[in-house]
């Protein structure tokens, strides 16, 4: 409201043109968050989440690693695991997508030699080097030559 009562944003608003009046509604012209909002989509970390994350830790607890630097965080496209930091990730799980896929900072070729059995592929640049498709978890354990790799990517045991 102004000094006057008046709230602009549903009071009709006139402005003077050279033709003459024109009305213009002020509700229309609010800020973005008055428009619709789409609906957000909530995270759910899941039961196969956690699993992977318990496998990974365990797998760099066996090459040398503190688990207690081996991070998770959920995110609504994919499930991170991280290395001391939420934001040195070296391996994401997408376990909702129509595919199930784990990506890693290891190349393509590298992964492909390690795991001649598995579907690889280049990951979008923005998902990782990697991509490995896997039809349960259950296979997961198969990926640590790969997993353990990434990880060795961000630094050594300590």
């Amino acid at each position: 409201m102004d000094p006057f009562g008046i709230n602009w944003w549903t009071h009709p608003v006139y402005i003077n043109t050279a033709m003459g009046c024109t009305l213009i509604d002020a509700s229309a012209t609010k800020t973005a968050s008055s428009a619709p909002q789409t609906e957000k989509r909530e995270i759910e970390t899941t039961e196969k989440e956690l699993t992977f994350y318990e496998l990974v830790k365990g797998m760099a607890e066996r090459a040398g690693y503190d688990p207690a630097t081996i991070l998770a965080r959920d995110t609504v496209n994919y499930f991170n695991i991280s290395y001391k930091k939420p934001t040195k990730w070296f391996v994401r799980f997408f376990a909702n997508s129509r595919r199930q896929t784990v990506s890693t900072l290891v190349s393509t070729d590298r992964c492909r030699e390690l795991l001649p059995s598995f579907e690889v592929e280049d990951a979008p640049s923005s998902f990782g080097v990697s991509r490995i498709y896997v039809q349960s978890i259950e296979q997961v354990p198969n990926l640590e030559p790969v997993i353990i790799e990434s990880l060795k990517q961000l630094g050594p045991t300590e």
